[in-house]
């Protein structure tokens, strides 16, 4: 499975934990990674392997309750934004 896109995860990731009220170290002992790792990931700094990346999100729908694919698809969102200035529905401009 391919990650592309989720470099803007962070803050959708971070919502969702917060609003659960679970803590970075849950989510890493979850996911089998470091509270480093977690950290990296919420700040936008780093994402994972495509491996541990799927750890990842599995421990946080897990754990915030929120649907694995309702996180991809929020923080694909934020990068199609980020990337086209909206939401496109059919890929970039010109297409």
């Amino acid at each position: 499975m391919s990650h592309r896109g989720l470099d803007f995860a962070g803050p959708v990731l971070r919502a969702a934990r917060e609003g659960a009220g679970v803590t970075q170290r849950e989510i890493a002992e979850r996911a089998g990674a470091s509270n480093a790792t977690v950290s990296r990931l919420e700040n936008s700094v780093a994402w994972p392997s495509d491996k541990l990346a799927d750890a990842i999100l599995d421990a946080y729908s897990v754990l915030t309750g929120v649907p694995r694919l309702e996180l991809m698809e929020r923080t694909t969102a934020d990068w199609q934004r980020e990337e086209y200035g909206s939401t496109p529905r059919s890929g970039p401009p010109g297409s």
